[in-house]
């Protein structure tokens, strides 16, 4: 797992996350994206990430798009707007990163049903959405070829698909195994679901697994 480089602003390697908010995604799928994020050495940043909280105001979403040189946004959940909205304002961060000469910010969209959302907007062509079918193999596939792409122009770390994924189903066992032991971190009683784990303790859960369980380099 890659470690910050002397000098390097915290923002360098940030990456800004924009998903649905209920529970099925967040058991099933906000893991899979934290941990190969954490395993690159990457940091993660998301609107409900500071204090554990769901509900969050605009204001958040709009102070913290900047701070993050990268974004993934997931749009699979029909008649929520929230994703949608999100994502308009990384394009227009990034536009306007591009007319101030910066670095535009670097974006990934990805979705359950690749037909479904180009049906709803089609617009959404021209960023190259990648369809993940609700497979967790498929959607780490996409980050470990999205964030490699960045790590490998960087000089840092890459790995294979395949061994980020064995890497997290060991992590994900380990996880579910030790859920019956804890303790609650919160108000809502003892966590016995995945989806109970607040996003800050879940990606600071998987650091501490990737430090003892590292996941094999390609370089």
């Amino acid at each position: 797992m890659r470690k910050r480089r002397s000098g390097e602003p915290l923002s360098h390697n940030r990456i800004f996350l924009n998903y649905p908010y209920d529970d099925d995604f967040r058991r099933r799928f906000l893991p899979v994206i934290l941990y190969v994020i954490v395993a690159f050495g990457y940091d993660a940043s998301a609107a409900e990430g500071e204090n554990g909280e769901r509900p969050v105001r605009l204001e958040k979403i709009r102070d913290m798009i900047p701070k993050a040189r990268q974004s993934l946004h997931e749009l699979s959940r029909p008649g929520r707007f929230n994703m949608p909205l999100e994502l308009g304002l990384a394009l227009g961060h990034q536009a306007y990163s591009s007319r101030k000469g910066r670095d535009p910010t670097r974006i990934l969209v990805v979705c359950d049903n690749l037909g479904t959302l180009k049906v709803r907007c089609s617009d959404l062509n021209a960023l190259d959405p990648v369809e993940y079918a609700e497979e967790p193999a498929k959607l780490v596939n996409a980050l470990v070829n999205w964030i490699g792409e960045d790590a490998e122009r960087q000089g840092y770390a890459i790995y294979a698909p395949q061994a980020m994924l064995s890497g997290y189903n060991a992590f994900s066992q380990s996880l579910q195994n030790s859920l019956p032991d804890w303790q609650a971190v919160d108000q809502a009683g003892a966590i016995n679901t995945v989806d109970a784990i607040p996003f800050w303790y879940l990606a600071a859960l998987i650091k501490k697994w990737l430090e003892a369980n590292p996941v094999l380099e390609l370089r």
